[in-house]
């Protein structure tokens, strides 16, 4: 049951990594926190390279460019929305990639739709649903029109939406070539983005400085469990079978949400985290489905 352990262990990271995020973005802008943890996670990065596989096609090269580009974008949008949202708001959101991701591989890669699929979306819809509903107000309709009107839910889903994307390429590329090629390239590539980013539209390496100077150490310990959450989550897919191992992963929403939710003070913590483990069980039939 080693793959179970490193499953749970990559949900315990993934989840204390999503708290430290949204508590260093307390005190620095989107922009300047993304680049920076980018660029640190290429350092801690760096052990990876002796087990990278570059004798790949000008192709592969380009398409883990585009894994690299998407998800530098959907992590900006995420960071934006995670700045001036809850945790225990954002976190449970998450659990919607799945079905997004179903969609995009139904269009792009030809995977069939099934009735579990769908079963497991009607259950990320409810649960959205009753994450945006304040049960004190007594108002149904309520849900809808804060869905509709709020720019952040609009960017959490934006980035959800290029995520899954940047996910579909990346399962295209682990068919040709191994994850830690994958891992450390698209890494590479964000840092790349950000830096091209941050110079055309902002001050370039004066902002570069300020994210660091600001929250530094955090960005660092980001940095360490970010890689950490992710190699211990590809170990497990490597022993065991995805559909198995995504949704013991989609725990970090449910650990986020409480843990996030306790530390910042959060209101309407009980009904968030009801609304969470129906997205969960939603997103484990869209993977399982």
């Amino acid at each position: 049951m080693r793959w179970l352990a490193f499953a749970l262990g990559a949900a315990f990271l993934s989840a204390v990594a999503m708290v430290v995020r949204k508590k260093a973005l307390e005190v620095e802008s989107a922009v300047d926190f993304s680049t920076a943890l980018a660029l640190v996670n290429v350092l801690v990065s760096l052990p990876l390279f002796f087990w990278l596989d570059i004798q790949i096609s000008v192709f592969l090269w380009f398409v883990i460019f585009l894994v690299g580009l998407t998800a530098a974008f959907g992590f900006l949008l995420m960071s934006k929305a995670l700045k001036n949202m809850d945790v225990s708001v954002v976190s449970p959101m998450r659990n919607i990639e799945p079905a997004f991701i179903a969609f995009f591989a139904f269009l792009l890669v030809s995977e069939v739709l099934t009735f579990v699929h769908i079963a497991g979306i009607s259950l990320l819809i409810v649960g959205s649903y009753i994450l945006e509903l304040d049960v004190k107000k007594h108002d149904l309709l309520a849900p809808f029109g804060e869905i509709i009107g709020s720019k952040y839910i609009h960017l959490l889903l934006g980035s959800l939406v290029i995520y899954s994307i940047s996910a579909v390429l990346g399962k295209y590329v682990l068919g040709f070539t191994g994850p830690i090629t994958l891992l450390f390239l698209s890494q590479f590539f964000v840092a790349l983005v950000f830096l091209v980013y941050i110079k055309l539209f902002h001050d370039g390496l004066v902002d570069i400085k300020r994210g660091f100077n600001q929250a530094g150490w955090l960005i660092g310990i980001i940095a360490v469990i970010t890689v950490s959450y992710r190699l211990l989550q590809y170990n497990a897919m490597n022993i065991e079978y995805v559909s198995l191992v995504i949704p013991i992963k989609r725990l970090d929403t449910l650990f986020s949400t409480v843990m996030g939710g306790e530390l910042f003070h959060e209101h309407g913590l009980p009904h968030k985290t009801v609304a969470c483990v129906i997205m969960i069980l939603g997103a484990s039939l869209v993977v399982l489905g």
